[in-house]
């Protein structure tokens, strides 16, 4: 009896294992730039806290005071924005980026209590919340944690 159950479970599972879907690898690829480059510098990445892409294919990554951005076209990474502190296209802690269908940037850093806008049709930033890298819970103003 012991001989006939054990087959059974056999049985089974090789029929099972016969209709089970297969699994298929999707290669992944990696966007950052090879070899040793510093985590500042365009391509590397210490902290990448968000990540969007825009009508064009480019993707944008907030990273840590900067955000980086890949041209999808040449392949090649650059800064994007003025670089670290709290003025406009400034950034301390970008932790969330979105792209409009107008190509829009959109910019939440907790840090500098704010939210950024890049108008890509005149290439100006401008802010919502208090200046300077204040909090606030005032309506417009922003109080991350």
């Amino acid at each position: 009896m012991t001989r006939r159950w054990m087959l059974s479970i056999l049985l089974f599972l090789v029929g099972f294992g016969a209709c089970a879907m297969p699994a298929y690898a999707v290669p992944w690829k990696e966007y950052s730039n090879k070899g040793p480059v510093g985590w500042k510098e365009p391509g590397g990445f210490s902290f990448p806290m968000g990540a969007a892409t825009d009508s064009d294919g480019n993707l944008y990554v907030a990273e840590d005071a900067i955000i980086m951005k890949l041209d999808a076209s040449t392949g090649e990474w650059s800064k994007f924005g003025n670089g670290a502190g709290t003025g406009l296209g400034q950034f301390s802690r970008p932790t969330g980026i979105t792209v409009d269908v107008a190509g829009n940037v959109y910019v939440t850093d907790s840090t500098n209590h704010k939210v950024q806008k890049y108008t890509a049709s005149t290439g100006e930033w401008s802010e919502w919340g208090k200046p300077g890298a204040q909090s606030g819970t005032a309506p417009g103003e922003f109080y991350f944690t």
